[in-house]
């Protein structure tokens, strides 16, 4: 054993006030929504007529940025999801809602599994594929904020007040209605689509084509449902300049060449074990 006396101190980084965390993950989104679209509409690969998300970023050179904004945007939600987690964790330690919080964050990580295969499998290569993860996605999303908004009326008044229990719920009432009326209409398009014959893809759709009204209902709650999403996170902004993040490392021993010991004191526990890693 290497002995090495010398006290350890802790020096943890801290970040005071992380509303910047759920604002950078829904300026991320927007940029990929956005820049994707006005590429796409430039390149001429889509008509400007309310394009789907995924539309916008099927076809390269935007495809390549679509995917990777849609990476970190999963990246970015996972950490924003984990700390909103946490928040609510310590917050509700001896309330109700403990076990509604772990599963809003399970529900939240399928979500972000889903938007990671949107990411993976763009509209044109894998079309199966593609649906099923955005399907997941927007399903599962619509969950999440459900899940979130209850929480949020558990923790009035002692924890939150009455304005952002009522803003929550108005943004998940319009994301489940708009999510269900892209369903419909996107599903009613496609098939009016089929049955009229035409040759040309769905996403060269213009005025006059059959099913255009349809497909640009579709697209617009499309487009309104990740709207909500982005106005959804953005309502964390608040809460999450109010905590402290900290950072930190704890080494288990002086010299890496030592083994591993875990031991507790004879008037509390007994030793458990003694591991060599």
């Amino acid at each position: 054993m290497h002995g090495m006396a010398y006290t350890r101190t802790n020096n943890p980084v801290k970040f005071i006030g992380v509303g910047w965390i759920p604002a950078g993950l829904g300026v991320c989104i927007a940029t990929a929504a956005l820049v994707s679209f006005v590429w796409a509409v430039l390149s001429e690969d889509v008509t400007v007529f309310a394009p789907f998300i995924s539309e916008t970023g099927a076809d390269p050179p935007q495809s390549g940025f679509f995917s990777l904004m849609i990476l970190v945007s999963c990246i970015w939600s996972a950490v924003t999801m984990v700390l909103r987690y946490s928040i609510v964790r310590q917050l509700l330690r001896f309330n109700q809602g403990g076990w509604l919080n772990f599963c809003a964050l399970a529900v939240g990580f399928l979500c972000i599994f889903g938007l990671a295969i949107v990411a993976a499998y763009p509209l044109t290569s894998s079309n199966g594929i593609h649906d099923f993860g955005a399907t997941t996605m927007f399903l599962l999303g619509v969950v999440y904020c459900l899940m979130q908004s209850i929480l949020s009326a558990w923790m009035y008044p002692w924890h939150n007040g009455k304005v952002i229990v009522a803003v929550r719920a108005v943004i998940t009432t319009i994301a489940v209605t708009t999510a269900i009326t892209t369903t419909i209409c996107q599903v009613t398009a496609k098939r009016l689509w089929l049955e009229s014959g035409i040759t040309k893809p769905d996403d060269m759709r213009l005025p006059g084509d059959p099913a255009f009204s349809w497909f640009m209902a579709a697209a617009v709650s499309e487009w309104i449902t990740v709207a909500m999403f982005v106005t959804y996170f953005f309502s964390f902004i608040r809460e999450f300049n109010k905590v402290v993040l900290e950072l930190d490392t704890y080494p288990l021993v002086d010299h890496f060449d030592d083994d591993i010991e875990i031991r507790f004191a004879s008037s509390e526990h007994t030793p458990l074990y003694k591991s060599v890693l």
